[in-house]
C-alpha cells in the first residue's frame, strides 16, 4: 500500500535500498502522532490531520510527497493564522511547497498593516518572503 500511494515510499523500497532489503525504515524527522496520521492517510484514511498536527503532517506530507495529505493540512494549517505565528507559517510554507498557506499568510501581513513588517519575526524572513510582501 506505501508503495501504491506514495512514490516516496515506493523509491525507498523497490529500488534495492537498505530499506528495501531489511523490509524496515527509519523515519526520524517526524514525531510518532504525525506520522500515524500519515501512515493512516496512506491506507486509506482521507480525513485532515488535526489542527494540532496539521503542520507538522504538512511538513512530512512535503518530504514524502504526498500531494493530497499535504494540501489536505495546508487548508487546516490556513484557518489558524495569527498575528503569533504567521511569520512562522509563512517561512514554513516557503520551505514546504505550500502556496495557497504562502499566499494566506502574505494576504494576513498586507491586511495587519505594518505591526506584523515591523516585527522581529518578519525581519528574521528571508530577504525574498520580506520583499514580496512589501
Amino acid at each position: 500500500m506505501l508503495c501504491a500511494r506514495s512514490a516516496f515510499f515506493r523509491q525507498l523500497l523497490t529500488s534495492g535500498m537498505k530499506e528495501s532489503a531489511d523490509g524496515q525504515i527509519v523515519l526520524q524527522q517526524i514525531e510518532a502522532p504525525a506520522m500515524h496520521i500519515v501512515l493512516s492517510f496512506l491506507y486509506g484514511d482521507e480525513r485532515p490531520p488535526p489542527p494540532e498536527l496539521a503542520l507538522e503532517v504538512l511538513i512530512a506530507a512535503d518530504t514524502y510527497n504526498i500531494v493530497t495529505l499535504r494540501t489536505q493540512a495546508e487548508f487546516v494549517v490556513r484557518r489558524f493564522i495569527d498575528a503569533e505565528n504567521v511569520c512562522t507559517l509563512l517561512h514554513c510554507a516557503d520551505q514546504h511547497n505550500a502556496p495557497q498557506l504562502r499566499d494566506s499568510c502574505i494576504g494576513f501581513i498586507l491586511a495587519s498593516g505594518a505591526g506584523i513588517m515591523s516585527s522581529a519575526a518578519f525581519e528574521e524572513l528571508p530577504k525574498h518572503l520580506q520583499a514580496h510582501v512589501r
